[in-house]
Parts: structure tokens; C-alpha cells; sequence
């Protein structure tokens, strides 16, 4: 299954060229190379997205030039790793049963298939968070020095993937203290997990002083950017529940509350987590189907656990149907996106780039603000259009930037660049159009003999 899991991520986003975050982590990457400490797009700090993901790609980068494959092959192998070792970590939990039933409602889930391949540290932080609470219950369950070690880890590297699980340290703390036979802190390897957390926060607070001066601005600036994009509402959010984790999943996972005083405090944790998340990402602005991929697992797992638990007649017709359902998940996720996935112009700003790339000479800079794409792809300086156009005439006097890129989708650039155009100011070099025939993206040349 996870060999399967494997192909079809890797084959199925292969058919596309990087995004636009994509592309920010592989140009991360590629600076991490040179300077481990270097972890900035163009000389700016970045660390406002999360430093796993740059740092596990340059450590192989360094040994071959990066490409989207090589990225794409590395991240989809890191997470079947850890779609086994969930499955592992289940089995040793419940039983075997509930572990193939979860690596099945994993392996079906349309997040997972869709973005398991993606150079994107989503589908790694939502297996790492569920990793690190499930040596938590382990832990609980055996008291073992390796169980409490394994949760630090794994609960740090889910933070350092996606800086939202840091909520999962909280609700393991609450869960710790809430329950009724406490383990009792004397205990030898009650503290690791703190301990072994430390030993990826303290890092990550060094290297935001080394790039900002201040431990936590990483973080900030995220929260920030992230409250600035389109705003979602809440009922479209829940919306993607039911499409992205399946009815059926839903369903089946809502089946435990049905013998609440034989329900165990495994069960409890899980839902835990999953209202804790689900009611912190209400106050976000913006929301996105990703979003949500935190619980997938969580919400699998208490299916499968719902499916053992389960006692009704005619129960194997009753199972069938269920592996059948996520089949059809699985097989129309894939076919959909790679038969019928809307283009999202990454293809035309790939060729964008790479046709500035031999258009261009070392030193000259490029006016654009599709700014992490073309920085991968044209191998060149971008810098963004100025608010104002005596902004504007101030930036290109220094004679470094001989190329404007005009997009027609978001982001657009500002409206004086329509009036330099009509002015002559700027001569079409080429246009690039998308899959419907629809004029995407213009390259313009700065004629340097007017001027302002």
C-alpha cells in the first residue's frame, strides 16, 4: 500500500509544475545549501514559512543539482515513511486490524493523494503531529523512557513543519494532566518529551535572532500573512470535511460516541485534537482545503477504530462496501486531477522563467510579482512593482532591470504599468497564453531611451 501510495502521488504531480510556495521552499533550499543559516529568498528572511522542509531537501541538494523531480521523489518518499510508520504505531496501539483499515482510509483520503506529492510540508507535519500523539498514548499506556523521547521529537518536528501544530503540545499537556491515574512525574522519562522538544525549538529560536533579532518573528510574520489573504468563512471550511476526509470516514469516526462509558481514553485523546484544531482555525481569516489535513489522519484512525468496535449482522457486505467507497475516493481523486484539474498558470510561468532565464544575462533584474516562481525559474533577481510610479521610475534608473512581467491573474501589478505600456514606455517581447487560448502573461523590454 504505501509503495502504491508512493507511485500514484509522484505520478500524479508530476503532471504539474511547481506553485508558488513550491517554489519558495525550493529557492530556500537551494540558498540553505551555500549557508546553513541562510535561510532567506533574495537576502530577505523567510523563515515565516516553516524551516523542515528546506533543510531536509539541501542536505540531498547538495549532492545534485535541484530539480522538481529530485524534490518531488524526496518528499513523497519522507511521507510513505511515515504513512508506515503510522501504520506500525497503530498496530502497536490497537491491533493490526485498525492499522490496515487506517493505512486504507489514508491511503483513499483526496488531501493525501493530491498533496503527498507536492513540494509542500503540509501532508509531513499532519503525519509527524500524528506520530508524536500516538507515542503520547503510548507512552501513557507503558510508561517506557522511548515512548516520551519519541513524542518530543516527532511534536517538534511537526512544529518545524507547519507552525499550527503547535497547538498539539497543548492539548498533550491537558490530556497528560487530565487524567485520572496520572503518571507520576518522578518517573524516569516523564520530562523527555520536553527535553527532546527543546532540542528542535532552540535552534529554531536561534536562527530567528540570527535572521530577525527576535525568537518568535518567524511565527509572527506567518500568522500575519496568512490574516491578510482572502477571507473564507466557516461554513465553507466545514464544507471540506465531508469532502476531503469522506462521509463515510466522518460517519464511522462519529460511531465511537455511541458507547461513551466503554469508550477509551485513546478515543477521547483523538477527538480531543481533532475539536481543539478544528475550533482554533475558526478565528483564521483565510482557510484553505489543506487546512484541514491535521485531522485526516486522526479522523481515520477513529473510523478504523469504529469498525473493529463495531458488532451488527452481515458485517465482512458491510466492510466490503466501506473499501469500496474509498476506493471510488481514491480512483476519481486521481482522475479528476489529472484528467480535469483546472490549469492554475504554474505551467505558463514555468515557461515564463525559463525562457527569461536565456533572455536575460547574470546581473540584470526583472520587475514581476510573481516573484518565488520566476526567482526558481529564471535563475535571476525579481523585484516587485513599486507602489507609485515615481516609485517606478526611481527603481529602473539604476538601469538593472530590463524586463517587466505583466500577469493577468493574481496577483495583478499595479495601473500604471496599463498607462507606461499605451506610452510606449514598454515593447511587448511575448505573450504566453494558457490551455483555453486565454493571454496569461506578457513579457515587456524596457525601452531605455525614454524617459520620465
Amino acid at each position: 500500500m504505501g509503495a502504491l501510495l508512493f507511485i500514484f502521488t509522484l505520478i500524479l504531480n508530476l503532471r504539474f509544475s511547481l506553485g508558488w510556495d513550491e517554489c519558495m521552499y525550493m529557492v530556500i533550499a537551494e540558498s540553505l545549501v551555500k549557508n546553513p543559516l541562510n535561510f532567506m529568498i533574495q537576502g530577505v528572511p523567510s523563515l515565516h514559512k516553516p524551516p523542515f522542509l528546506p533543510y531536509y531537501l539541501s542536505l540531498f541538494f547538495r549532492f545534485n543539482v535541484s530539480s522538481e523531480f529530485l524534490a518531488r521523489f524526496l518528499v513523497d518518499l519522507l511521507n510513505v515513511l511515515l504513512f508506515l510508520t503510522i501504520f506500525y504505531l497503530v498496530t502497536k496501539l490497537f491491533n493490526e486490524s485498525i492499522g490496515l483499515y487506517t493505512s486504507f482510509f489514508l491511503f483513499s483520503s483526496p488531501l493525501i493523494i493530491f498533496f503527498g506529492g507536492k513540494v509542500l510540508s503540509d501532508v509531513v507535519g499532519a503525519f509527524f503531529c500524528t506520530i508524536s500523539f500516538l507515542f503520547f498514548l503510548l507512552a501513557l499506556r507503558y510508561a517506557e523512557k522511548i515512548y516520551f523521547f519519541a513524542t518530543g521529537i516527532f511534536l517538534g518536528l511537526s512544529f518545524v513543519s507547519r507552525y499550527t501544530n503547535y497547538l498539539l503540545g497543548i492539548v498533550l499537556a491537558i490530556l497528560f494532566l487530565s487524567r485520572k491515574k496520572l503518571v507520576p512525574l518522578r518517573k524516569p522519562g516523564v520530562w523527555l518529551p520536553i527535553l527532546s522538544f527543546l532540542f528542535f525549538l532552540v535552534p529554531f529560536f536561534f536562527l530567528n535572532l540570527q535572521l530577525y533579532g527576535d525568537p518568535f518573528k518567524g511565527p509572527y510574520f506567518a500568522s500575519r500573512l496568512i490574516q491578510m489573504d482572502i477571507p473564507v468563512d466557516n461554513l465553507t471550511y466545514l464544507s471540506w470535511f465531508p469532502i476531503y476526509v469522506g462521509v463515510h470516514v466522518l460517519l464511522l469516526s462519529f460511531l465511537t460516541f455511541k458507547e461513551r462509558e466503554k469508550t477509551s481514553f485513546d478515543v477521547f485523546a483523538l477527538w480531543a485534537w481533532i475539536i481543539i484544531y478544528v475550533t482554533a482555525t475558526f478565528f483564521l481569516l483565510h482557510k484553505e482545503e489543506r487546512f484541514v489535513l491535521p485531522v485526516v489522519p486522526f479522523f481515520c484512525v477513529l473510523a478504523a477504530y469504529s469498525i473493529e468496535k463495531l458488532k451488527i449482522k452481515h458485517k465482512k457486505k458491510f466492510l466490503t462496501i466501506i473499501l469500496l467507497l474509498s476506493s471510488f475516493y481514491m480512483a476519481s481523486t486521481f482522475v479528476y486531477v489529472y484528467c480535469f484539474f483546472p490549469p492554475q498558470m504554474d505551467d505558463e510561468i514555468k515557461e515564463t522563467g525559463e525562457y527569461l532565464k536565456h533572455l536575460t544575462h547574470e546581473g540584470e533584474e526583472i520587475m514581476s510579482e510573481l516573484r518565488p516562481q520566476l526567482i526558481y525559474y529564471a535563475k535571476r533577481k525579481i523585484v516587485l512593482f513599486p507602489r507609485s510610479i515615481d516609485l517606478f521610475w526611481r527603481e529602473v534608473s539604476s538601469g538593472k532591470v530590463r524586463f517587466i512581467v505583466v500577469n493577468y491573474f493574481r496577483p495583478s501589478p499595479p495601473p500604471y504599468i496599463q498607462e507606461l505600456i499605451r506610452g510606449g514606455v514598454l515593447s511587448l517581447e511575448r505573450a504566453f497564453y494558457d490551455e483555453t487560448g486565454v493571454k496569461a502573461i506578457e513579457i515587456y523590454r524596457l525601452n531605455t531611451f525614454i524617459s520620465k
